[in-house]
């Protein structure tokens, strides 16, 4: 761990993984940064843009996110803790600074194990890089950047669930989880999950005594995080949020951009009947950035042209050519929409039943229907027929 990394993207992510875990003071923490010096014209720890777009970070921790916008804005990247202990109750902090040097390392973690809570709880260990690699043997240059084995064996067996974060190497990253859970697994025999983000993955080494407390842990985790941090166990069981839209399965996906993705309803009203969704939890079209919006409109347009000319190639980035199923016959001929219903249902009042955004777009064919006049109007029947007060 370096200040020089304080506040950005992946601490945010970081701090939220910890908090989850440690259930806001429930369960004992010690966290052992592994401090090494800033580096001197290295542009790591600049990731902060997103404190600048509240809008689509805030929500995933409110009060996280708040204490680092105000950490960085007041140019207060150190970490200590006064800094840190309103954020992180019942925890224990480990500041001082590994060397490479092997007797100094020892004495390093002679002095952490001796000032550990003797109860039992959550150990974190932050090496810069993560768990110790073959061209890296410890007291060489460059070995504080690591953790070695048998110094998370000696923290597990000391009574601790040990939190290890890990950069991911240049592997297949689903091989690279299995290999780094097998191996603790055999090393411990601890219960392995791993929380995997964009850029890293934590590993937590789970004690018997600590299981019930990370199964709920976990839940609420992938209920407030997302695809922002994947919680998965080491039968490689990916613990899912509940809602649909934040799951998709990537084959299902017709058409994506930065924002919004496409997929077709699984109860179709009609043939081709389509959701737009925004790739951010979101439940209420209001709360979608303007960027979001955008984004969600552009989709919905190239969905109608898709619907529209069923047979022209993929025009844009990220589609699957995946046809509705049944289409819609007209004489044993499949026929192309002659009209679109496009409705949110933005509330529960309003019928929303999923409560992740999305956009109906829904191709009408002339015969499908007896009478279409009123369209959307037939949400209220009574009301829909207003012609035959003229």
């Amino acid at each position: 761990m370096k200040h020089q990394y304080f506040g950005d993207i992946n601490d945010y992510r970081k701090y939220g993984l910890i908090r989850a875990l440690n259930g806001v003071g429930l369960l004992p923490t010690y966290l052992c940064w592994m401090l090494t010096p800033d580096m001197s014209g290295n542009t790591d720890g600049k990731k902060l843009s997103y404190l600048s777009n509240p809008k689509i970070w805030r929500h995933f921790d409110p009060d996280l996110f708040d204490f680092l916008q105000d950490e960085i804005q007041q140019n207060a990247r150190v970490i200590n803790e006064s800094t840190l202990g309103g954020l992180l109750p019942g925890t224990r902090f480990f500041f001082q600074f590994l060397q490479d040097a092997a007797e100094l390392r020892a004495e390093y973690f002679k002095e952490l194990f001796h000032n550990l809570p003797r109860n039992g709880g959550l150990l974190f260990f932050d090496p810069d890089n993560g768990l110790e690699v073959s061209s890296s043997r410890k007291g060489t240059k460059g070995s504080s950047k690591y953790l070695y084995w048998d110094e998370v064996v000696t923290a597990y067996e000391s009574g601790h669930s040990v939190l290890i974060y890990q950069h991911f190497q240049r592997v297949k990253r689903k091989q690279f989880i299995r290999k780094i859970s097998e191996k603790a697994t055999a090393e411990t025999g601890a219960t392995i999950f791993a929380y995997v983000t964009s850029h890293v993955v934590f590993f937590l080494l789970a004690r018997p005594e600590h299981l019930d407390h990370f199964r709920d842990a976990n839940e609420k985790l992938a209920q407030q995080w997302h695809s922002q941090i994947v919680v998965i166990s080491n039968e490689d069981v990916v613990i899912q949020p509940t809602c649909p839209f934040c799951n998709l399965n990537p084959t299902s996906i017709i058409a994506s951009n930065d924002h919004a993705q496409a997929v077709y309803d699984n109860y179709p009203v009609t043939p081709g009947h389509t959701l737009i969704i925004p790739k951010r939890h979101i439940t209420s079209f209001f709360e979608a950035t303007r960027e979001e919006q955008a984004a969600m409109l552009d989709l919905l347009a190239e969905m109608r042209l898709l619907l529209l000319n069923p047979s022209q190639p993929p025009f844009a980035k990220g589609r699957s050519q995946i046809p509705p199923n049944p289409p819609f016959l007209k004489g044993g001929v499949e026929a192309v929409p002659d009209g679109f219903n496009i409705g949110i249902n933005d509330g529960a009042a309003a019928g929303q039943t999923v409560m992740h955004l999305h956009i109906h777009l829904i191709p009408r064919y002339v015969g499908d229907t007896t009478d279409p006049r009123g369209g959307v109007r037939w949400i209220k029947p009574e009301k829909a027929p207003y012609w035959k007060q003229l």
